[in-house]
């Protein structure tokens, strides 16, 4: 009896500790999806663990490209999947490597 409990209390906190496991996408090795989650924490420059409108804009302006606002918006809008007006990390790993696929 006592020899179960332990079990399942171990099988419990095992479940509680478990981390999300790493994005992943087809294409990209482990360390460019790292790569890539380093330069949007750069972008997220508040740190919601979101990039807003005007995040985005200094991240292309900061890569050397000069965006318009209708611009950006758009880019957002394109791969905004729950429409909250901003890229969450999956949401910024798909624009990546729909660019990195096209290039």
């Amino acid at each position: 009896e006592g020899k179960g409990q332990r079990e399942e209390s171990t099988k419990m906190s095992e479940g509680l500790v478990a981390s999300k496991p790493p994005a992943r996408r087809p294409g990209l090795t482990e360390n460019e999806v790292e790569e890539l989650r380093q330069a949007f924490n750069l972008f997220d420059q508040d740190g919601s663990g979101t990039i807003d409108i005007n995040e985005l804009k200094a991240a292309m302006q900061s890569l050397g490209f000069e965006q318009k606002n209708h611009t950006i918006y758009q880019m957002i809008k394109d791969i905004d999947k729950d429409e909250n007006g901003e890229l969450d990390f999956d949401e910024f790993l798909d624009l990546m490597t729909s660019r990195l696929a096209g290039s």
